[in-house]
């Protein structure tokens, strides 16, 4: 297994215990269409994926 998909499973499992309702994890790729300011990288330069957390 790949250590980046050992991580995310590692942070879905944590999350689930944590009572987390729905976890998505999505590379940075997927934001190089937003506009200039809306990009996780111009939060942390070094991002390299975005994890959302939901808790109904």
């Amino acid at each position: 297994m790949l250590q980046s998909s050992r991580i995310k499973t590692e942070i879905v499992l944590k999350a689930k215990k944590l009572g987390i309702d729905l976890i998505g994890v999505a590379s940075i790729e997927r934001f190089d269409h937003a506009p200039h300011g809306h990009k996780p990288t111009d939060i942390m330069i070094e991002a390299k994926s975005v994890i959302v957390l939901v808790i109904r």
